[in-house]
């Protein structure tokens, strides 16, 4: 029951969001547009900074069970459109994050994805995958800014072009 309270918690705040400011959203309301009552809200959030994070958290298992592990390391191109393609299909919420001014919590996912991925496989250079992980996200900013059109594989070419994989 917790984890649909939780999936109910998250998906009902994005749809508050998408309609009111940030700072006019509170519990009360989020319960009510969960069907949850309070005390369920504080049973498994404490605040809404933790929505923001659950959401990051449950938007990457979700892609990563219908997609194949992507190592950066072997094939950036891939690596590359494997970013685009999975924040494409949650650019509606992204939107929201960004004109709210909580994009912010992007920049936090992707580098605790950088983290889970050095410690569950200790490969090839941090440095390197922090490099591609600012990038991603300020194209990706970049993308949200002008109205979320460009689709992943414009974005990855774009991003290959800045890092000279790919000529014009």
């Amino acid at each position: 029951m917790e984890t649909h309270s939780k999936d109910y918690i998250i998906d009902a705040f994005f749809v508050l969001l998408q309609e009111h400011d940030y700072y006019a959203i509170d519990v009360t309301k989020i319960s009510k547009k969960a069907g949850v009552s309070r005390a369920t809200f504080y049973r498994v959030f404490q605040n809404k900074e933790e929505i923001i994070r659950a959401y990051f958290e449950r938007s990457e298992l979700e892609f990563l069970s219908t997609h194949s592990p992507v190592n950066p390391y072997s094939d950036p191109k891939e690596f590359v459109f494997f970013c685009f393609e999975k924040l494409s299909k949650e650019k509606d919420k992204l939107l929201a994050l960004y004109h709210q001014g909580l994009i912010h919590y992007l920049s936090e996912a992707l580098n605790a994805g950088i983290e889970k991925d050095f410690a569950d496989h200790e490969r090839g250079d941090k440095a390197t995958a922090y490099l591609y992980a600012g990038a991603v996200y300020n194209l990706e900013v970049y993308y949200l800014s002008a109205g979320a059109k460009e689709t992943p594989e414009n974005l990855t070419q774009e991003f290959l072009r800045f890092l000279r994989y790919e000529k014009n």
